[in-house]
């Protein structure tokens, strides 16, 4: 199935055409699952630093197309920019929002 998903990225523009291909994604678990292994793998295939890449990684808590997913090509390269930060603020939660910036 992971090849399946492969050749379907690469030949059909990306997430837009696996959605047209399988449109039963967010009812089969089993097809849903193996989306979820298949985009974790291309996140850590394109994100340097193995900390930020397991930061963007799709949660286990929720099937893949039930939040908005990031469908652009060069998105998770732009983690790899020496003037790109992620600031995940699941780990570091935001204190307060002052007029100098956020704490």
């Amino acid at each position: 199935m992971i090849c399946l998903f492969c050749n379907v990225w690469d030949k059909r523009n990306g997430l837009n055409g696996v959605l047209e291909t399988f449109p039963d994604l967010i009812t089969s678990q089993e097809i849903n699952n193996t989306m979820v292994e298949f985009v974790k793998n291309k996140i850590v295939a394109q994100v340097n630093d193995p900390r930020v890449a397991k930061a963007l990684l799709p949660s286990d808590n929720h099937l893949i197309m039930t939040r908005r997913p990031c469908i652009s090509d060069d998105y998770y390269q732009t983690y790899n920019r020496d003037n790109v930060t992620l600031v995940n603020i699941i780990d570091d939660p935001i204190q307060c929002i002052t007029k100098d910036g956020i704490n």
